[in-house]
């Protein structure tokens, strides 16, 4: 994952711990990847219908 959005392994796992917050950038490219959406990876809320 960290290769995919062009991070180091460290990095990214610092991120996934919660240590370091992740630039915006990473946030997108690990919701394009993982299809997931980018407004709930950012704010940990449900978007509503319609949104993104």
């Amino acid at each position: 994952m960290a290769k995919k959005i062009g991070i180091g392994r460290a990095t990214y796992a610092k991120t996934e711990q919660g240590v370091r917050e992740p630039r915006r950038g990473e946030l997108l490219a690990i919701a394009a990847i993982t299809g997931v959406d980018s407004h709930w990876l950012e704010t940990g809320e449900v978007p509503e219908a319609g949104e993104n």
